[in-house]
């Protein structure tokens, strides 16, 4: 509760803080809350709004396990995408 520790202590700003989980301590009115969780929020699933799907768009059947076994995307993929996008863009613009 940030606003709530904020308001006994004036002095400790949100520049004291590096990163919370959740990053809100209010839910907004009819929003989402923290959306971090809402790709295997239950409601979200339910509706079948919100799961990792295969190439065939197949619900896994266990999300959790689907996920944890990503591999991570390295800056060097990441710059090497970024490229390839910005050279499109620029092949776009020039047609």
């Amino acid at each position: 509760m940030i606003s709530l520790t904020m308001e006994k202590r004036y002095e400790i700003g949100l520049d004291s803080y590096d990163r919370l989980f959740p990053n809100q301590d209010t839910m907004p009115k009819g929003g989402f809350g923290n959306l971090i969780a809402l790709p295997l929020q239950k409601k979200a699933r339910s509706n079948g709004n919100s799961e990792f799907v295969d190439g065939n768009f197949n619900s896994y059947e266990d999300q959790w396990f689907y996920l944890s076994n990503l591999k991570k995307v390295t800056i060097e993929k990441v710059e090497e995408i970024l490229s390839i996008v910005e050279e499109r863009e620029k092949e776009e613009l020039n047609q």
